[in-house]
């Protein structure tokens, strides 16, 4: 492509004139280097073979560290609360991280009252199983 002697235009439909050298593939990789990539990148955590196995061990592991923790008598306030400062702490971390992006497009706004509503609701069901662990327990 021959080089112009104009300016280029300015604005949102500029071209940039780009290098051909990014594209290059650059030095061949070994057997075990191509290998190792190939189960990093399926093994990423984003991937959904991951979820899915990560995801009901995370749930199983959460009940039993929380049965662990405060027995059976109040397992199931203290799961809702496990739950609710997990799920609160990936949001706080997907919106620090700047992943929470990749969700301004859905159709399920996720604003601050939605967020405070979430919580209020886990306070409420927490402290309905509250009271009535600590009501049936009464003789």
């Amino acid at each position: 492509m021959p080089k112009k002697e104009e300016d280029p235009p300015l604005g949102p439909r500029a071209r940039i004139e780009v290098g051909p050298e990014i594209w290059d593939l650059g030095p061949p990789k070994r057997r075990h280097e191509r290998i190792l990539s190939k189960l990093t990148r399926t093994l990423a955590f984003s991937s959904i073979g991951t979820l899915i196995v990560l995801g009901p061990l995370a749930v199983l592991l959460s009940m039993l560290g929380t049965y662990y923790l405060v027995g059976p008598d109040l397992f199931g306030p203290a799961l809702f609360g496990v739950w609710a400062v997990l799920i609160g702490g990936f949001i706080l971390v997907m919106e620090k991280t700047g992943y929470a992006r990749n969700f301004e497009a859905s159709d399920f706004k996720l604003s601050k009252d939605r967020l405070l509503a979430t919580a209020l609701i886990f306070g409420a069901l927490i402290t309905v199983f509250y009271l009535l662990t600590f009501v049936a327990k009464k003789p």
